[in-house]
């Protein structure tokens, strides 16, 4: 999508975190998300096997995953267009994260298997929480968000260790929804309570 700065129109900043802004706005008429990251300056500390760039990071796997036709199913947000230290996305009303009053098998069933397309296409999302995975009632879309966390593999064969990096997103996922449906059976928040307010348990 070919577009100048001139073509965007700032409606408004839905979120501000020390990795970036997030804003809603209208390219050429059409509602869009615009994520613009914060720069970042590597140490020499920092890792080398891993991405630590949240911007390369969710560019790198929203490129990947375009290709692989999964912003086309409405699984993902669709990504339009990468501005400088910018992505371009799909802007979608009413999206609520996964929870008791959100949750049901089907609607589970369908964030795991997006996860294991996620992990086909060699992309590991590295922040499988209730806030990354969104529902659109009105639509009953199910979305998996946010990949400024995540790492893009070669599409040949990987590590071990990368192996074990999507393992665990998996482990995680089907752990909060497991608990997550005994908590909507229960009418309350309490086995999936962690993965809301402390990290996984």
């Amino acid at each position: 999508m070919g577009f100048t700065i001139h073509d965007i129109a700032f409606i408004k900043c839905e979120k501000e975190s020390e990795t970036s802004s997030i804003f809603q706005v209208s390219l050429r008429g059409r509602l869009c998300i615009m994520k613009v990251y914060h720069s970042l300056e590597k140490r020499p500390w920092d890792p080398t096997y891993r991405e630590i760039d949240p911007f390369i990071c969710e560019h790198a796997a929203y490129t990947r995953l375009k290709e692989r036709g999964l912003c086309e199913q409405g699984i993902l947000p669709d990504f339009y267009a990468s501005p400088t230290r910018a992505i371009l996305l799909e802007y979608v009303s009413n999206m609520q994260k996964i929870d008791i009053t959100t949750y049901t098998e089907d609607r589970a069933a369908t964030l795991i298997q997006t996860l294991r397309k996620i992990h086909e296409a060699r992309v590991h999302h590295g922040d499988p929480y209730p806030r990354n995975m969104m529902v659109q009632l009105e639509t009953g879309r199910v979305l998996w968000i946010d990949f400024d966390r995540s790492q893009t593999f070669p599409t040949g064969p990987i590590a071990d260790r990368q192996h074990g990096w999507m393992e665990d997103d998996t482990i995680m996922t089907v752990d909060l929804l497991g608990r997550l449906g005994q908590d909507m059976k229960a009418g309350r928040l309490d086995q999936a309570y962690s993965y809301y307010y402390y990290g996984a348990p």
